[in-house]
């Protein structure tokens, strides 16, 4: 029955949070979900979730009752991206987009991921500090550029000097 309040909103996707009392979705109510072709993306955690839903505008629902149109995001386009031995869910062209944007960071091993993940936690934090200060950091060997070009002035200046 659940399944048919699912169809009846005009739901093509469905996503599930993860529980940790109780399996997300039975093997049964998988298929028939996808007898009646919606796609299901469960086991999501609660932050992804928190997430997902600031990203494409939308609001979690409980019951399944509680699905109804006005509930429901229409995005463009909705797919299964492998790469590698992940499979991940891609919602593009939502109708009421969110300010967010994913970085997908892969690989060869966790230490190499939570590195390049402290490298861009950084950068981020480097900019929101720009936006909110306006100021400039020059970078790339400009200070030793100046330093240099000082110090020469300084000796060719005393050396005129003498």
């Amino acid at each position: 029955m659940e399944a048919y309040c699912i169809k009846k909103a005009g739901c093509i996707v469905l996503l599930i949070q993860k529980s940790i009392l109780r399996d997300t979705g039975s093997d049964l109510a998988l298929h028939f979900l996808a007898k009646m072709k919606i796609a299901v993306i469960k086991d999501i955690e609660l932050s992804d979730m928190e997430f997902i839903c600031k990203s494409i505008g939308c609001k979690p629902v409980a019951i399944v009752y509680h699905i109804l149109p006005e509930t429901i995001v229409y995005g463009k386009f909705v797919e299964e991206v492998v790469a590698g031995t992940s499979k991940d869910g891609k919602i593009t062209g939502s109708a009421t987009p969110g300010k967010t944007v994913t970085v997908l960071l892969r690989g060869s091993n966790k230490l190499v991921i939570e590195g390049a993940e402290r490298s861009i936690h950084n950068a981020l934090r480097i900019i929101c500090f720009l936006i909110e200060n306006k100021v400039l950091i020059t970078s790339g060997g400009a200070l030793e550029t100046e330093v240099a070009y000082v110090k020469n002035m300084l000796a060719s200046w005393n050396f005129l000097k003498d």
